[in-house]
């Protein structure tokens, strides 16, 4: 298993309620804390993420790996 969420990890994403856009490259779902995440899915293998603020409609910062370790802090109660 990868130490970061992978492409194979979207159906798990998904059953959290991770939800896709328009295109099958790109998930929304909220944290625990309510915050908006963006999620790139394109065809590497790493998932990466990004909060995304609702007001500037931008993501803040780059788009990173995210460790099974941060995921779960960030988004199970």
């Amino acid at each position: 298993m990868y130490n970061s969420l992978s492409y194979y990890d979207l159906s798990w994403l998904i059953g959290m309620g991770f939800k896709f856009g328009i295109t099958d490259e790109v998930l929304w779902g909220t944290d625990k804390s309510g915050d908006e995440w963006q999620v790139l899915a394109d065809q590497g293998l790493f998932l990466r993420f990004a909060k995304y603020d609702k007001q500037t409609r931008t993501t803040e910062g780059n788009h990173e790996k995210m460790s099974h370790e941060q995921f779960d802090e960030l988004f199970h109660s």
